[in-house]
């Protein structure tokens, strides 16, 4: 790829991990764009990233069955390290698909200098959040949304294990193709498949709840109306709290100020829509001493929460209600 687009797909990867809450380091004159730190949830890993550029030109006509990609070698046959994380990606930017291949596997049909992939491996990725390939020549290839690259990262080695097994990888993408993946569904994949399997649905699951969730507020926060990359979902009732769901009504697009002042019981949005302070949470942080810039905070609150224009997607009001109680909310 020339410098540019590579630029770009490191941009990609940075603001997909950031949504998760990863913290990147910065690139160093010593350490290339291309390597770079990342640390979260107790973890700190180092991503050496490989790429090719996929750019199908159609001008009008279907596009093929399959195209050809330049494979980096290299790379595919180095193991990494103790907390290094190798990604062989190929990027199509139009559609903002990511192909990650397997760098680990040592058969001589993965360290070929060029790779064929699917379209169809593709398209579905773009549709579903994430697609397998069914591993025809021994190694895994798993084609994603950037918004799954943070499942990726913390377990590259076990989702590439599901691709390369022709008869899990088919199941993961019949699964994969229903819009809403089923509780009942998780629970016996992570019987018969182990909690790899389980934990890949989980993820897209939640991926696709928070882009639902995000596009309905137009990328805003709710609560003071920022729009910008940063912007997180909250889950009104918690995953793990009875009567919780995928609904988009059940989720707020937030910043990460406000995302965490909701967590925290400071704000809530109560069942008019209207944005409430904590007076107790507010006196208990004076006293503290801990009120610097509380008034800055309070200035940016909206009186009433952005909503979608669709009222199905708006928050539910008896969820409002819930939420706030299982957060501790105190007026």
């Amino acid at each position: 790829m020339s410098r540019t687009q590579d630029a770009r797909l490191i941009a990609v990867i940075r603001s997909s991990l950031a949504w998760d809450g990863w913290q990147t380091g910065e690139a160093s004159e010593t350490m290339p764009s291309t390597r770079f730190v990342v640390s979260g949830g107790g973890r700190r890993l180092l991503l050496d990233i490989a790429a090719s550029h996929l750019a199908p030109k159609s001008l009008g006509r279907p596009l093929r069955d399959s195209l050809s990609v330049a494979a980096h070698r290299d790379h595919t046959s180095v193991s990494a390290g103790t907390g290094e994380v190798r990604m062989v990606l190929v990027y199509w930017e139009q559609l903002e698909v990511i192909v990650a291949l397997d760098p680990g596997r040592e058969q001589s049909a993965c360290r070929r200098s060029r790779v064929r992939l699917r379209m169809s491996l593709l398209t579905d990725a773009y549709e579903r959040g994430l697609a397998f390939g069914l591993g025809s020549d021994g190694c895994g290839t798993v084609a994603m949304l950037p918004g799954l690259l943070s499942h990726y990262v913390c377990a590259p080695r076990s989702i590439h294990d599901l691709a390369a097994s022709q008869e899990i990888a088919r199941e993961m993408n019949l699964i994969l193709s229903d819009a809403v993946i089923q509780d009942d569904t998780i629970r016996a994949v992570a019987r018969r498949r182990g909690t790899a399997a389980s934990g890949t649905l989980l993820a897209v699951r939640a991926s696709r709840f928070r882009e639902r969730v995000l596009s309905a507020y137009g990328y805003r926060c709710a609560i003071c109306g920022t729009r910008d990359n940063g912007i997180t979902v909250l889950k009104i009732i918690p995953w793990t709290f009875p009567g919780t769901s995928d609904d988009t009504s059940n989720g707020l697009a937030l910043c990460p100020n406000h995302h965490q002042a909701y967590d925290k019981a400071l704000i809530t949005v109560n069942t008019a829509y209207q944005v409430l302070l904590s007076e107790e949470k507010a006196r208990s942080l004076r006293r503290d001493d801990l009120h610097s810039g509380i008034g800055e905070f309070v200035a940016a609150l909206r009186p009433v929460i952005v909503l979608p224009a669709e009222e199905r997607l708006r928050p539910r009001r008896d969820l409002l209600e819930l939420g706030s109680a299982i957060r501790g909310w105190t007026g």
